[in-house]
């Protein structure tokens, strides 16, 4: 800046720091009504000086004018002053935005495939490679993304990694069993390692972490998909969009060949079914590379192995060594209790991999009436449909509090209430708490301490969903912290109440890897279905913010980075978040979809109770199986003989191996001793508290032996989870081109083959420019105050009555 605009300003030598860009900032500038009235007062005094001078006759025109410009001018400089003109100089930082290239080079990699005819042609048009030599699946698409591409409008030809480079600075990773940065890939070189493992999802979660700090454009994976270790794809990326979102693109390359296995994908049961329901029990198994008949059978015991019996059995002969089957199942179960079901397929001795032939999981049978306490701040429309829906449905006995209703106003329900429970015991006659958008005067410190005891002794389920009015309140006072600290999820405080603002822009939640098998979201039975489901119903218009979850918190639903649905448990009890109160919307789309979401949570957090039982100790694992080396979450509740928390420094556990359900002993493999299952492990692992919740214990286990594991404390607390090693690397080469599909569509991505069309990968509108301008420092500077600006505003002034006593005016 020069040096006379600084002696105005009354700025100092430094204060607008050399190479930053300054602009004007006017900090008192009124907005809205205010802007337009002062415009109008403005100009309205504008006008009024310059008629007033101007009707001083006894002056010329030059002599009016220069006195109305001196007036004029200090008006302008009042103006100014008022509006407190500061000038800022911002030091800015040019980030560019980065595409990363994760290169797989796992020993599958290097596996040179059998090409028919029309797989040689498509190969050659799309990297000019000579497929006759047997190129490995490495150099095909290293050669993909380096082949030379006309390009419209341009003489010269440029390759696919030359298009990505010019919105974007490219950065390569090569991954398997560990990620590792790379130069780029040039002359068709392509790693030649081999690593032994295939880690998809750890990769991901590594190169998010990587670059956190830059602008991520865009993901590409080159790979076949085969992910044999780690956390898996579709669960990494719940990892990633909570913190941003990155759009993944993957390539998948290979030829698929058929392992020599039977597995059984999913079993699903509802957790809770009513005694003589019919409960219906959905599958899907697989049978590759084996052409034989084969036996499907699905077993029912009690949850210690008694009582076995067969439920259905069902033939399935595959089509040319291939055939992924979906099957239903319906049973009734006559007693109370609670009960296993196993779905097995009969092994054959060619298998690669016998592990994954069986599937367990557990269902509670009861029969009592679930009790609802229904407390909402005001009469919304969720809590009216909801009301109505419980009083509707026999196999809930509900009591309403509606907090905005008037005194003399009778609370609705099967039960009707005068007050709200406000102790343990009063809740204890309830086994579900329904909180939407409760009043924060009906949260009293007592109410809190009944919810804590309610939900962490009693087993209760709680369901907590947020609203318009009143959680901006429950969020921010600290009286709430105990409330707020039974949420699955963390809430984010905001500045000013929501109720004034107006939420006009529809949108869709997104399942998460979770939520897309959760029975909770698991609106159609068929997961394509429920996918294409989820997309086209009603859009919901507000939402809560809040997108950190708590420790062994599962995110359900989001939009975008914040959590719009989200679960956990606490010993028995689970407790449920809903971020939005418009899922009453979906009453316009899918008849009775409605109805059955909400029914299918107070069925869901009914069951804490019934497993609560009397039981001292429990621990549970937060699924039944796990790949290996991935993240095993044990949890231990304690509690004493009069049900009050036992607090410790720490609880130790004992996981063994080679240990399952009496439900699921299997026969041996022929030839297979007891002894060639490997040695036996034993370990002990020592377990934390829960911070903010007493009794409770939580540690991580993680093992690369696969199996069957047993976790114990003592005799009276043990659960079972297995280990799988899906294959070795080099076991099944067949490519996996659903996994890749899945992360690429999850991610709003995209997935190709080595093909001609992988070209509109260099699309500029695809990948779009990411980066970003961030400002390393600011400084503002008051200029109105210093002393050229007084001097100046004093001079017009002092100017102006010289003028007039020489010109002989008033």
């Amino acid at each position: 800046m020069n040096s006379w605009l600084r002696t105005i300003f009354g700025l100092e030598e430094g204060e607008t720091p050399a190479g930053g860009e300054t602009f004007w900032e006017f900090s008192s500038m009124p907005q809205g009504f205010w802007l337009a009235a002062s415009a109008i007062l403005l100009l309205g005094s504008l006008a009024f000086i310059c008629a007033l001078y101007f009707r001083e006759r006894q002056l010329g025109i030059f002599q009016r004018s220069v006195l109305a410009l001196l007036r004029l001018g200090c008006l302008v400089l009042v103006v100014l002053i008022l509006l407190n003109p500061r000038l800022l100089t911002e030091i800015r930082i040019d980030r560019p935005g980065k595409t990363v290239l994760l290169l797989d080079d796992s020993a599958s990699m290097q596996e040179k495939d059998k090409l028919d005819e029309e797989s040689f042609r498509v190969i050659a048009r799309a990297t000019d490679l000579d497929p006759g030599r047997q190129p490995t699946r490495s150099e095909i698409i290293v050669a993909a993304v380096e082949k030379k591409l006309a390009v419209a409008d341009e003489e010269e030809k440029s390759s696919l990694l030359e298009l990505l480079g010019r919105n974007n600075e490219l950065a390569f990773f090569t991954f398997g069993s560990e990620l590792k940065e790379v130069g780029p890939f040039v002359n068709g070189q392509a790693p030649a390692t081999a690593q032994g493992e295939t880690r998809i999802g750890d990769a991901l979660v590594e190169v998010v972490k990587e670059f956190e700090r830059d602008p991520l454009a865009g993901i590409i994976v080159l790979s076949d998909g085969r992910n044999n270790s780690g956390a898996s794809p579709i669960r990494a990326l719940d990892a990633i969009s909570l913190g941003r979102r990155v759009p993944i693109f993957t390539v998948g390359v290979g030829i698929a060949k058929q392992p020599m296995n039977f597995v059984v994908q999913e079993l699903s049961i509802p957790s809770l079914i009513e005694v003589d329901y019919p409960l219906e029990i959905d599958a899907k198994v697989l049978l590759s590379g084996i052409q034989r008949t084969v036996k499907v059978q699905l077993h029912r015991s009690r949850q210690d192995g008694r009582d076995r019996k067969l439920v259905d059995a069902r033939n399935l002969t595959p089509k040319n060594k291939m055939l992924e089957e979906r099957l239903r199942f319906t049973d009734r179960l006559a007693e109370k209790g609670k009960y296993r079901y196993t779905l097995s397929i009969e092994r054959d001795q060619r298998e690669i991999e016998w592990r994954d032939n069986l599937q367990s999981a557990e269902v509670t049978a009861a029969s009592e009436l679930r009790r609802v306490l229904l407390m909402a701040g005001h009469a919304t429309n969720e809590y009216r449909f909801l009301r109505n829906l419980a009083i509707r449905d026999d196999g809930i006995q509900v009591s309403c509090w509606l907090s905005s209703a008037d005194t003399e106003y009778p609370q609705d329900g099967d039960i009707l209430i005068t007050e709200l429970p406000q102790t343990s015991e009063e809740l204890r006659e309830y086994d579900v708490v329904l909180m939407l958008d409760p009043q924060p005067s009906t949260v009293t410190p007592a109410l809190q301490d009944a919810l804590v005891d309610f939900v962490t002794e009693q087993g209760g389920g709680l369901a907590f969903v947020a609203g318009e009015i009143n959680t901006h309140a429950l969020a921010r006072a600290e009286r709430f912290r105990k409330l707020r600290a039974l949420l699955p999820v963390e809430l984010a405080s905001a500045r000013a109440p929501l109720s004034g603002r107006i939420f006009d822009k529809g949108w869709l939640p997104t399942l998460t890897a979770r939520g897309r098998s959760y029975p909770l979201c698991r609106l159609s039975n068929e997961p394509v279905e429920n996918l294409a489901l989820w997309q086209r119903l009603p859009p919901f218009y507000f939402w809560y913010q809040a997108s950190r979850l708590r420790p062994g918190g599962l995110s359900l639903l989001q939009k975008e980075s914040d959590i719009i649905a989200a679960t956990h448990r606490l010993g028995f009890a689970e407790v449920f978040y809903l971020g939005t109160d418009d899922f009453w919307r979906w009453r316009a789309g899918e008849v009775g979809i409605h109805e059955r979401f909400w029914a299918a949570i107070i069925r869901q957090l009914s069951l804490g109770k019934q497993q609560a039982g009397t039981r001292r100790a429990t621990i549970e694992t937060d699924r039944d199986r796990y790949n290996k080396e991935e993240d095993v979450r044990v949890n231990v509740r304690l509690v004493d003989s009069r049900r009050r928390p036992v607090e410790s420094a720490a609880v130790e556990i004992f996981i063994e191996s080679g240990k399952k359900p009496q439900a699921e002993v299997q026969p041996q493999r022929p030839g297979e001793s007891a002894a060639s299952a490997g040695e036996k492990i034993r370990k002990r692992l020592t377990l934390a508290p829960v911070p903010g919740s007493p009794g409770r214990y939580s540690g991580i286990f993680r093992t690369a032996e696969a199996g069957h594991y047993q976790v114990s404390l003592g005799e009276e607390a043990r659960s079972f989870f297995e280990i799988v090693d899906i294959y070795a690397e080099l076991e099944d080469l067949s490519p996996d081109f659903r996994s890749l599909e899945q992360v690429a569509e999850s991610s709003a991505g995209r997935f190709f083959t080595v093909s001609p069309e992988l070209r509109e990968l260099g699309d500029p509108g695809l990948i779009p420019d990411a980066s970003i301008s961030e400002v390393l420092a600011r400084r503002a500077s008051t200029v109105w105050d210093s002393a050229m600006m007084m001097l100046l505003f004093t001079g017009m002034l002092v100017l102006e009555w010289i003028l007039r006593k020489l010109w002989r005016l008033n």
